[in-house]
């Protein structure tokens, strides 16, 4: 008597790695649609995030200024106030390139009658494509400080506070 061996046919496991094959193709290109999805996201709320606490950050130390002068172009604004450590300094709010990305940065120089000589840009956000400082005239003095900020994808944000200085 001829004992029949058990297992698959080889038809039996053609069909079974080819629906293997087919779940693993359909579940990689929902992965791949959700890190898509995903990046996007977190770039619209990284640019977001960065904007907003570039912005924040000139509005309150615009909050506590004296001696505030903005250049011709509107693009740069100079003032003095205490800083972190409570020191009197001059800072200078504009726009600088590095490498080819053109970003935000603050200049600092020390407080005195003698002069100011600040110091190379410290880099606060990268990819600014526009900032602007408006004085507005009126009786009060009122501050507009208005920032764009690209994205990875290229798309552009724009930010805006004002404020009135103590």
């Amino acid at each position: 008597m001829e004992e029949q061996s058990r297992g698959f046919t080889l038809i039996e496991i053609l069909l079974a790695l080819s629906i293997l094959t087919i779940v693993c193709v359909i579940f990689l290109q929902v992965m791949t649609n959700s890190c898509k999805i995903w990046l996007n996201e977190n770039s619209y709320l990284t640019k977001n995030h960065r904007g907003r606490i570039g912005l924040q950050t000139i509005i309150n130390q615009l909050r506590m200024a004296r001696d505030i002068n903005i250049s011709n172009n509107n693009e740069q604004i100079e003032f003095r106030c205490y800083y972190h450590n409570d020191k009197m300094k001059w800072l200078k709010y504009g726009l600088y390139t590095s490498g080819d990305v053109q970003a935000l940065g603050v200049k600092k120089a020390d407080y005195s009658q003698a002069g100011k000589d600040y110091s190379n840009y410290t880099p606060l956000i990268n990819r600014v494509t526009d900032i602007e400082f408006i004085k507005t005239d009126s009786s009060v003095s009122i501050y507009k400080v208005k920032l764009k900020v690209k994205d990875s994808s290229g798309n552009n944000k724009e930010f805006f506070n004002c404020v009135v200085p103590e």
